[in-house]
């Protein structure tokens, strides 16, 4: 409304008929008198031809000092060192000379500082010559003086410049001393601060001065930017006696958009570093390139919608901190899915590119959507702020969320397929001696290539055997532990956050927002000095009262473009408006008149002819003479209330009158009537002073609104119709942006949580998992909000989006987990804990240390934005780690969902096929597996814990051993499937979902129990459906046929009695026994006792092929007549030279006895290795036995 009111606008202050006359009358005389009063000014300040050439005032820079060691800063040396200050850092400068303020040509006009003034009082020709008598008598005229000050008796003009004396007028009551040049006013108003001499301190001799002003006569503005640059931005800004602390030179936000580019330089360090990482955690150089590509493909589609498909046009400088989080999720999924494809790719070395893709896909794909969408969810629901920074960020992030997802799950597979088919061997360095060719020098680097492979391999045992054995067991055995100390932090959270000293609101005006870190010499100023200086403190109001403006005539609509803060709309003018009626006119002076007896208004001894425009205008009518004929009818005749035709003539008259005779200009924010350009009342504003001083506390500023606008609320209920729709408004932005902040964040917050509750439940369709997952949400929240409140910060724009934003920043890792707990073969708990930890375990802390890097390397920049963006995501990434890592976990091994427990049910095409897969491969508590943790069951079917964790290294390692199988090592350090060799097993075609669980590295049942001995260099085949390919060992069969049967055959009491209805009377007793093979054909060697296999290892002398497990039925006798009958095959193949070291493979047996209905029945599940007898085939005699890790 203030912006379209004016001349030829759509609301005027006068009449438009009188426009072109008043315009002339008010705009072109104004330029000389301005021009000769500001000359007068100017020569009335000039009372001394060496010193100032006018008043300090806010048009002028500033800066702030403090003494350095904390002392006080009225004394000589703290005096002459800020004036040296300035005469060294400010007056020297090569620009300043065209900048300053001059009464001549010769000299710059001096600056205001105490030094200055103290010379001027004591007749002395600069700050330099000073003595100390001249400080001390000056404290003594302050001291007398501050009384007179503070009462506010000694004003800005109580010295007549003119006659050079005390105006007698103004000031009678203040001593002569006091009044002299202004310059005590002055002091007390612009150079000390507000403590100083106070009513309070005058009480505690000798009074302590803390800061104090230099003003400069240059004006503020971009101007001084070079200034700033060249002499205070790199300065320690002290020269041991002073210090500057604060400073106003008008550029802070010019120098913020130089920051803002300049300071890239911090995130791109974190991008890179980033890169690196992710580069060395896939060991693909081409992978890592192509997922930035993503990333900044992203971005720009994003930006793409953002302005052409959504029509933004507003384009926030918060938008690009997006790039910073885009990076963090997009090095997670990129973590996630090499995670699993490498996983999948090992459980079945020998699939299709189509099928590993498939597999990968079903897994990470999943996790992928859901930590992608609550992410993106998290931003969206900041579309709800009333802020427009806010919500055109959270489309942004959002939409650039979205469309990374969509990147990873369709870019990034096919980059890994390309990786996988074309670039396998690209990046291998380490090769075997007799491959090298080349000079010594590429010998050189082939050596420094091997040395850092064995470095970085050593990395990844370190850390597969943390992730693998010992963070499994740390979370289980001390998961009570964990539950109690993550429980009892997100209550200390929650009551820090809620209670005490609990999230404030900010405590800086809009124009102060802060954009450099609260150290910066710019907001020092802004936060701490403006509130310690009286006249900062009257400039911004807050010794000011609230003013109290109603209008009628207006209708309150904002229908500007909610999304672009420089687009206001239209004035939209309520049409039922009507003032001239007598009725409005009784109403609204009734109106004036219970508004003035109201206990929040402030009632002023001046006389206010502009509040109420309907009183002043009854009593110009009332003294108007109706003599002259030209007067009538706008005289004392008429009477109040006035008629409609009269009043509108009239107050034309009166308005037009009241400028001509009191010389009082309006503008566009004086109360009155507006009119229309056919000279119609369109609307009229009333305002009055209220009790209420301005203040930033929310508090006040909310009982203030509440107050006045239910009393005028009430009010309006009686008007008559044409004044029925009036509204109440004040300086409440700040306000506004306070109660916008404090809603909008918790509905945000409430929205992200509901959301990333109901994708988590569609995606898992488990009440449980998506429960628990809240739960560590909640305390991920509690914890990280908390400890942002105890570093200091208020709940201002960024920090209200980062509030918000850490709801989808903590969900990731647990749906990661929770996923991967849904997706485990195990039925039990502890399995399907052990498996997620496992699996996910290393990606999602790579994901976690990433972010927390690139969030570290942000910390140095001077913007604000970059380094709170830094510091939220350190704190969001370490914490929400730990909740999933510990609480969650623990939480789902103590009460998680097994079987169908907690599952929603679903028609079998409405759910997910990896689920359903995971739910048809646990058919019964009494299916274990080989994993990290072994089980009983105890008589009643119950599950009894026996955890413990396993050897984690070998007792003997040699550098020997390393070398030997250096060249299948590297193949398999490289995740290079060793496709040349044979693998036993691998050409399995399983016969249901129940044989699927070996890929995993899981007990697979085998639907048929064959009775077979093993021999070498023969072919067992079991039935139709299963093929067993041994190489180089084979086993023959007992029998011709192996008739098959759909009977499953796992580790239990129950299934024993099977046994006897296919066993052949020669057998004494049936073993259950699970072999594993893992030496190629190629490279064996000796494994140690005790060593730790594992596929993804591939260290030179371990072995690397997936484990599979058979079910035999062992022969005890009659083994010599079997030998007899095959003299070929018991000789077998000649071993070769080095047999005795180098076997030709390996077969690790896990016994399992299984007793008959003749003997006790007891099952032992204590997994050992089984040394080969005779009986048990000549195979078991050609492989070198090593106890071996049974969790993969």
């Amino acid at each position: 409304m203030v912006k379209n009111t004016g001349y030829k606008a759509t609301l005027a202050n006068y009449p438009f008929k009188y426009a072109d006359e008043q315009a002339k009358i008010h705009q072109e005389p104004r330029r000389p008198k301005d021009h000769f009063d500001r000359d007068k000014r100017q020569a009335e300040w000039d009372f001394s031809k060496e010193f100032f050439c006018d008043v300090p005032g806010d048009s002028y820079s500033r800066v702030v000092f403090s003494s350095a060691e904390g002392k006080n800063l009225w004394s000589i040396q703290a005096i002459k060192s800020m004036c040296n200050l300035d005469n060294a850092r400010v007056r020297s400068h090569r620009d300043y000379w065209n900048l300053c303020q001059r009464t001549n040509a010769d000299s710059c006009c001096p600056s205001w500082t105490l030094g200055n003034y103290i010379a001027v009082l004591n007749n002395r020709s600069s700050c330099q010559k000073i003595t100390e008598r001249d400080v001390s008598h000056t404290l003594k005229i302050l001291r007398s003086c501050a009384k007179y000050y503070h009462n506010g008796t000694l004003g800005p003009d109580c010295w007549d410049m003119t006659l050079r004396r005390k105006d007698q007028l103004k000031c009678a009551s203040v001593p002569r001393k006091c009044t002299k040049y202004n310059a005590i006013y002055q002091i007390f108003h612009f150079l000390v601060d507000k403590d100083f001499l106070s009513p309070k301190s005058l009480e505690y001799p000798p009074p302590v001065l803390k800061y104090s002003m230099l003003f400069s006569p240059t004006e503020k503005g971009e101007s001084m930017m070079n200034i700033y640059l060249d002499n205070f931005e790199n300065w320690n800004a002290s020269d041991g006696i002073t210090t500057v602390t604060g400073i106003e030179f008008g550029i802070k936000h010019d120098l913020f958009q130089d920051y803002l580019l300049t300071d890239t330089v911090y995130p791109a360090i974190a991008i890179v570093i980033v890169l690196l990482v992710m580069c060395v955690y896939t060991r693909s150089v081409f992978i890592t390139l192509m997922t930035i590509i993503a990333i900044i493909s992203s971005l720009i589609v994003s930006y793409f919608l953002y302005r052409m498909v959504f029509n933004f046009e507003f384009f926030p400088f918060m938008n690009l901190t997006a790039l910073i989080i885009l990076v963090g999720i997009g090095a997670d999924d990129a973590f996630v899915l090499c995670d699993v494809w490498n996983y999948t790719k090992f459980d079945k070395p020998h699939a299709e590119l189509a099928e590993t893709v498939g597999v990968t896909l079903q897994h990470a794909a999943l996790s992928m959507f859901v930590t992608s969408f609550t992410t993106a969810a998290a931003f969206y629901a900041n579309y709800v702020s009333n802020i427009t920074a806010i919500r055109c960020f959270g489309v942004y992030a959002g939409t650039a969320i979205l469309v990374n997802y969509i990147l990873m799950v369709t870019w990034l597979p096919a980059v890994v397929v390309l990786h996988e088919r074309y670039l396998p061997n690209v990046f291998l360095c380490a090769k075997p001696q007799h491959q090298q060719t080349g000079c010594c020098t590429q010998m050189f680097w082939a050596g420094l290539c091997q040395k850092a492979n064995k470095c970085l391999f050593t990395v990844s045992e370190v850390s597969r055997i943390f992730f693998e054995k010992v963070l499994p067991c740390i979370v289980i055995k001390l998961r009570y532990l964990w539950l109690f100390w993550f429980l009892a932090m997100t209550v200390g959270g929650a009551y820090v956050v809620c209670v005490n000293p609990k999230m404030k609101l900010p405590s800086l005006e809009l124009a102060e927002f802060q954009v450099f870190r609260s150290s910066h010499p710019f907001e020092r100023y802004d936060a701490e000095y403006k509130k310690l200086f009286m006249f900062e403190r009257v400039h911004h109001g807050e010794d000011l009262h609230m003013p109290i403006t109603i209008i009628w005539g207006v209708t309150p609509v904002d229908n500007g473009d909610p999304l672009n803060p420089k687009n206001k709309g239209k004035l939209m003018l309520d049409s039922s408006f009507n003032i001239a009626s007598p009725a409005s006119q009784v109403w609204i002076l009734n109106f004036c008149q219970k508004m003035r007896n109201q206990s929040f208004v402030f009632q002023s001894e001046e006389q206010d002819f502009t509040s109420c425009f309907i009183e002043t205008f009854k009593q110009w009518m009332e003294n108007q003479d109706c003599d002259e004929a030209s007067v009538y009818p706008c005289c004392s005749q008429s009477i109040f209330p006035y008629k409609q035709d009269v009043f509108e003539l009239c107050i034309k008259r009166a308005i037009m009158e009241l400028d001509r005779s009191t010389n009082y200009h309006l503008d566009s924010k004086t109360p009155g009537p507006r009119f229309d350009i056919n000279d119609t009342i369109r609307a009229i504003v009333l305002e009055f002073q209220s009790t209420f001083l301005f203040t930033l506390a929310y508090e006040k500023m909310y009982q203030f609104y509440r107050e006045v606008d239910a009393w005028i609320e009430e009010e309006l209920r009686y008007a008559p119709a044409g004044l029925s729709y009036g509204w109440f408004v004040s300086n409440l932005e700040f306000y506004d942006l306070q109660d916008s902040l404090s809603d909008g964040t918790l509905i945000a917050m409430a929205l992200s949580v509901a959301v990333a509750f109901s994708v988590m439940l569609l995606t898992t369709w488990n009440f449980i998992i998506s429960l628990y997952a809240i739960l560590s949400i909640a305390g991920t929240i509690f914890v990280t909000v908390g400890s942002l409140v105890l570093l200091g910060w208020e709940l201002n724009v960024l920090e209200s989006v980062t509030i918000s934003v850490a709801v989808g920043l903590s969900v990731d890792f647990a749906v990661h987990y929770g996923v991967a707990y849904r997706l485990a073969p195990e039925p039990d708990r502890e399995g399907k804990v052990i498996f997620s930890l496992s699996r996910m375990g290393s990606a999602i802390a790579m994901a976690a240390l990433t972010t927390f890097v690139a969030g570290a390397m942000m910390m140095p920049s001077t913007v604000l934005a970059y380094t709170q963006l830094g510091m939220f995501m350190m704190l969001i990434m370490c914490i929400s780690w730990a909740f999933a890592t510990f609480f969650f976990q623990c939480m789902c091994r103590c009460l998680g969902p097994q079987g169908t427990c907690g599952q929603i049910p679903l028609p079998k095409k409405l759910q997910c096929q990896a689920f359903t897969e995971t739910t048809s491969s646990s058919p019964s508590p009494q299916r274990k597996s080989s994993g990290l943790a072994k089980y009983q069951l105890d008589s009643k079917g119950g599950e009894v814990e026996h955890y413990e964790l396993e050897p984690l290294a070998s007792s003997q390692k040699t550098e020997d051993k390393l070398h030997e199988g250096h060249d299948s090592s590297t193949q398999l350090y490289n995740r290079v499937p060793p496709h040349h060799h044979a693998a036993p097993f691998s050409n399995i075609h399983y016969s249901n979902t129940e044989e699927r669980g070996s890929g995993n590295g899981h007990v697979a049942t085998l639907s048929t129990p064959c009775r077979c001995q093993y021999s070498q260099n023969t072919s067992c085949t079991c039935g139709d459906h299963l093929l067993q390919q041994w190489s180089p060992h084979s086993c023959a069969p007992d029998s011709r046929s192996c008739p098959p049967t759909s009977q499953l055959f796992p580790f239990s009491k129950q299934n024993a009695s099977l046994l006897p209805t296919n066993r052949d009377p020669a057998y004494k007793r049936v073993e259950c026994s699970m072999h594993y093979f893992h030496c190629p054909l190629t490279h064996f060697h000796h494994c140690s006792q005790g060593r730790v296999v594992t596929p993804r290892q591939g260290a030179p002398h371990t072995c690397h092929l997936r484990k599979h497990c058979v079910h035999t039925a062992a022969l005890q006798a009659a083994v010599g007549d079997q030998r007899s009958t095959s003299p070929k095959q018991d000789a077998g193949p000649d071993p070769g030279p080095g047999s005795d070291s180098e076997t030709a493979g390996e077969v690790i047996v896990h016994r399992h006895e299984v007793s008959l209905p003749d003997s006790s029945q007891n099952i032992s599940t204590t997994a050992q290795p089984q040394s080969p007898s005779p009986s048990a085939g000549s195979l078991h005699k050609s492989c070198h036995e090593c106890a071996t890790d049974t969790s993969r």
